[in-house]
């Protein structure tokens, strides 16, 4: 259904090291190629299994179809798969913050389930990553995460944004914060009723 008041925003996209990803899913084909034409099975596990990560990472990384649409019920948000209408009654606030600002927020958003970063054991981990995973759901810019693990416990540090700019910080009624990621924030925070 095409709405009269709405506008169309296209994601920020960090292509600038997608070329390693391209690199290295060609030479996996190639070398799977390669190792097929001599043996079959090292071929499929080879070019198959490794090519087809590296694929995987690289739709992630470029996020194909999403993008960001305002009308006059909200903020229609599109990554991927997932979408999402934050309707206008819905949304409590919404600001343009910059990169360290989100850093922040990621790093809020694993502290939420443990108290602290550091040291957590491994279901503490897992929630931390779901939180992160929700503030991040609708975000098409990548987060560099540091994290090592000793024994049966994982150490998680700070998380940093992987590029300069500016992001939405939109926070629903329920109090639960997204990261959304136009290309042009100001036009975005014009557009927006709340």
């Amino acid at each position: 259904m095409a709405l009269e008041n709405t506008t169309y925003f296209k994601v920020r996209r960090k292509l600038k090291q997608a070329w390693f990803f391209y690199a290295v899913f060609g030479a996996l084909t190639l070398g799977g190629a390669i190792a097929f034409f001599f043996n079959h099975t090292a071929g499929w596990v080879f070019g198959g299994c490794f090519g087809g990560i590296i694929l995987l990472m690289l739709l992630d990384h470029l996020s194909p179809g999403s993008y960001y649409l305002i009308s006059e019920y909200g903020i229609l948000a599109k990554r991927m798969f997932s979408k999402h209408l934050f309707l206008w009654e819905g949304i409590k606030s919404i600001a343009k913050i910059n990169y360290q600002k989100a850093a922040v927020l990621a790093n809020q958003a694993q502290m939420a389930e443990t108290g602290a970063i550091g040291e957590m054991d491994i279901a503490q981990s897992i929630q931390a990553r779901k939180q992160l995973g929700k503030l991040l759901l609708y975000c098409t810019v990548p987060f560099v995460f540091s994290e090592y693990s000793a024994g049966h416990e994982t150490a998680v540090s700070k998380t940093k944004a992987a590029t300069q700019g500016e992001f939405i910080h939109l926070v629903n009624q329920a109090g639960a914060s997204y990261l959304l990621s136009p290309e042009d924030c100001d036009r975005f925070m014009e557009q927006v009723k709340v």
